[in-house]
């Protein structure tokens, strides 16, 4: 995971940290401190899906753009409630500084049937119409051969 920018005007600060959490898994810590407010119902993110194809990222097509509070509140694909973490809801106060820490993504939630091969996923925040961050998340899916 990487934060590749964040609007200054909206943010304090903005720190994602990624780690070894054991041999077989990657997690990360994130922590942030708003500037402005947010109204929950219009902030989103947006997740464009990119398969690693002939020495590149390419567009995979996988797009969809969610309310981040929807995200949190119904746990979709393993994120909405990390062990770690210093909010109880959707995380949108001014002025408080957010941290999750030791985060890992529950697997069992992922999608079903995404062919096996490396991937990025782009995650993009957006506020109105403004865009507020952007992570890349970057990942592998590998599924055993089956011989019958």
């Amino acid at each position: 995971m990487e934060l590749v920018e964040y609007n200054h005007l909206y943010f304090h600060g903005y720190r994602v940290v990624t780690f070894k959490f054991n041999r077989t898994c990657t997690a990360f810590n994130m922590s942030y401190t708003y500037k402005r407010g947010f109204t929950p119902s219009k902030i989103t993110v947006v997740v464009q899906a990119y398969k690693f194809l002939s020495n590149e990222y390419r567009y995979f097509p996988i797009r969809f753009q969610m309310n981040i509070c929807d995200i949190y509140n119904k746990n979709m694909a393993g994120i909405g409630f990390p062990k770690c973490r210093n909010y109880q809801s959707c995380p949108v106060e001014t002025e408080r500084f957010y941290e999750i820490c030791n985060f890992t993504p529950d697997e069992s939630k992922f999608p079903p049937l995404i062919p096996s091969g490396r991937y990025m996923l782009e995650l993009t925040g957006v506020y109105v119409s403004d865009e507020v961050w952007k992570i890349h998340m970057l990942g592998e899916v590998s599924r055993p051969i089956v011989k019958k």
